[in-house]
């Protein structure tokens, strides 16, 4: 499966959230039951990890019918980053079970992660 493209651009200091839902080839919400979540933000130069988070730490994976195949991502705020780490790209991954992330990992999303800096400190 192709992951698809999706650019982040925030603002320095910023905690934000993305959401979105994950269809299958039906256009059916997938059943994300059991499933498991990672998405990492890494530095384009050197590919070194500056944000990790998971289904146990920010990723909430919506199983109820009513959002099922919901996925929702809260990034931490974004001055807490290393500032060096501001031209990243990030990758959400999902694998069936939430036990064993090695198996059958899928790329759902993934693309540049831009942090832009504050102009004013007002």
């Amino acid at each position: 499966m192709a992951a698809v493209i999706f650019d982040v651009f925030a603002d320095e200091g910023r905690a934000f959230n993305i959401n979105f839902v994950w269809y299958d080839s039906q256009d059916n919400p997938v059943d994300l039951t059991g499933f498991g979540a990672i998405a990492e933000v890494r530095t384009l130069r050197t590919n070194e990890l500056v944000s990790r988070i998971t289904h146990e730490s920010g990723i909430v994976l919506h199983t109820t019918e009513e959002e099922q195949g919901r996925i929702d991502i809260s990034f931490p705020r974004t001055d807490l980053l290393n500032p060096a780490s501001y031209e990243c790209e990030w990758e959400v991954i999902v694998h069936p079970d939430a036990l064993q992330p090695t198996q059958s990992p899928d790329s759902l999303v993934r693309g540049l992660f831009r942090i832009r800096k504050k102009i004013a400190h007002i």
